[in-house]
C-alpha cells in the first residue's frame, strides 16, 4: 500500500459509509427515530446512498488534495536534494582547473627528476671512465710485473748454466 493510500484511508476513516454498513445504518436510524415511528426501508436506503455519494465525493476530493500535497512536497524535497548535491559537488570548470594544477605540479616534479637523473648519469659516466683507466693501468702494471718475473727467471736460468 502506497503512502498516498495510507494517508487517504487515515483521513477518510471516519466517513459514515466506511464505518457503518447499510444494515447497521438501518439499526441506528430505527433506534433514534421518534417513538413508534418507523422510517421506511426505501427512505433509509436513499439516505445511505446519499451519504455514500457524499463520502465518495469527499474521497475523490481528498485523493486530489493528498496527491497535490505529496507532489508539491516531493518536488520541494527533490529541489533541496539537488541544491545540496550542487553545493557539495565540483563544477566541471573546477575539475579542469584542478587537473591543470596537478599537471603543472607533476611536470615540475618530472623536470626535477630528469635533471637529477642527468646529473647521476654524468657522475656514473665519469666513474666508468675512472674505472676503465684504473683497469688499463693495472693491466699494464701486471704486464710489467710479469715481464720482470720472467726476466728474473731467465736470469736465474742463464746463471745456472
Amino acid at each position: 500500500m502506497s503512502l498516498r493510500e495510507i494517508l487517504v484511508q487515515f483521513l477518510l476513516g471516519n466517513q459514515l459509509t466506511s464505518r457503518l454498513s447499510l444494515p447497521e445504518f438501518q439499526e441506528v436510524v430505527d433506534k433514534n427515530s421518534g417513538q413508534g415511528e418507523r422510517i421506511p426501508d426505501e427512505k433509509v436506503r436513499e439516505w445511505y446512498a446519499a451519504y455514500r455519494a457524499r463520502d465518495q465525493d469527499e474521497t475523490d476530493a481528498t485523493r486530489l488534495i493528498v496527491d497535490k500535497f505529496l507532489t508539491i512536497t516531493e518536488q520541494a524535497e527533490m529541489r533541496k536534494l539537488e541544491n545540496a548535491q550542487l553545493k557539495e559537488s565540483l563544477s566541471l570548470e573546477e575539475v579542469v582547473d584542478s587537473m591543470y594544477n596537478v599537471d603543472q605540479i607533476l611536470d615540475a616534479r618530472l623536470k626535477t627528476l630528469n635533471r637529477a637523473m642527468e646529473t647521476n648519469v654524468k657522475v656514473l659516466a665519469k666513474l666508468n671512465d675512472i674505472l676503465a683507466k684504473v683497469n688499463r693501468s693495472k693491466a699494464e702494471d701486471d704486464n710489467i710485473d710479469l715481464l720482470n718475473v720472467l726476466h728474473g727467471y731467465k736470469t736465474m736460468i742463464e746463471g745456472d748454466e
